[in-house]
This record gives structure tokens, C-alpha cells and sequence, in this order.
């Protein structure tokens, strides 16, 4: 297995150009479609380390941490349409105190996390403003959370 190209946190095993097998780790929580091959070595694997024990599931649908996987036709789409929808949109005219701004932050943040770079970029300059550097640059922090949020929403399909 190897690391995905935009996320350390995504496991990838490819053959041949198909991806066979995909691990999701998100702090605490995994999520591992694969075939039975993989289920299999994913177990003897998983029992070296501590956890919060399994749940096989079986639907062709599951969601976990907002990103969504669904079979179809022996293939696993992965998206988080549903939650990126959900995102406030930023405006000129939206204010925000610094505790919503780090709240608002946080979930940009994590959507661009299961995204492409360019939104990963402005997640770590937003992640730069502390509540002191806030106060004075508001308008910085404003334009760049209003960037992400074009950048997001203009994505969803």
C-alpha cells in the first residue's frame, strides 16, 4: 500500500492502474472497502494494535466522518457532497466573531483535507490566524475563508 498523492491519512493499493483496495484514517476511525483478501489481512493486522474493536459492513452505501463510499458495479465511489453542501457560503457581507471563524475554519479545513491542494493551501494560511492576529487582519482572514468557500462550493456537482 502506498500513501495517496494529496493525503497521508489515505491508503491506496493499485494493480495494474485499478485501485484495489483504499484505507481512510480519520484520528480514531478507519474505514477499509476492500476485498475479502484484504478484509482478511486488515484483521490479522488491526488485532497488533488497540482499538475500538470492528464493524463489518455490508450495505453498498456507508458514510463515516462525512465522506461517503457506495458500490457500484463492483467498483467504490467515494464523495462528501452532502456535507460540503452543508458548509456555510462566505460572502462579503458575512462577519464572523473569532470563535465562529475558527469553527467555520475547522470544517473548511476538513473538507479540503479530502479534496485537491489548492484548498489545502488555504486551509494552512486560515490556520495561521490566531485570535490576536484576527482582531487585527480580519479582513485577510475574511478574504481567504471567502476563497475556500468559492473554491468548495464551486465544486459540488
Amino acid at each position: 500500500m502506498s500513501r495517496a498523492a494529496i493525503d497521508p491519512c489515505v491508503l491506496v493499493k493499485s494493480t495494474n492502474g485499478s485501485v484495489d483496495e483504499v484505507v481512510g484514517v480519520q484520528v480514531d476511525d478507519t474505514i477499509c472497502p476492500g476485498t475479502s483478501d484484504f478484509l482478511a489481512y486488515e484483521e490479522r493486522t488491526s488485532t497488533e494494535f488497540p482499538s475500538k474493536g470492528r464493524t463489518l459492513v455490508v450495505e453498498d452505501s456507508v458514510g463515516l466522518n462525512g465522506v461517503f463510499l457506495h458500490r457500484k458495479s463492483g467498483a467504490i465511489h467515494m464523495h462528501q457532497r452532502k456535507y460540503l453542501s452543508e458548509l456555510p457560503k462566505i460572502t462579503r457581507s458575512t462577519r464572523l466573531t473569532f470563535k465562529e471563524f475558527t469553527s467555520i475554519r475547522a470544517k473548511y479545513a476538513y473538507a479540503s483535507f479530502s479534496s485537491v491542494p489548492d484548498e489545502l493551501v488555504f486551509s494552512a494560511m486560515l490556520a495561521q490566524f490566531t485570535e490576536r492576529r484576527y482582531n487585527r487582519k480580519e479582513e485577510d482572514a475574511m478574504k481567504l475563508l471567502r476563497k475556500l468557500s468559492k473554491l468548495i462550493h464551486s465544486g459540488i456537482a
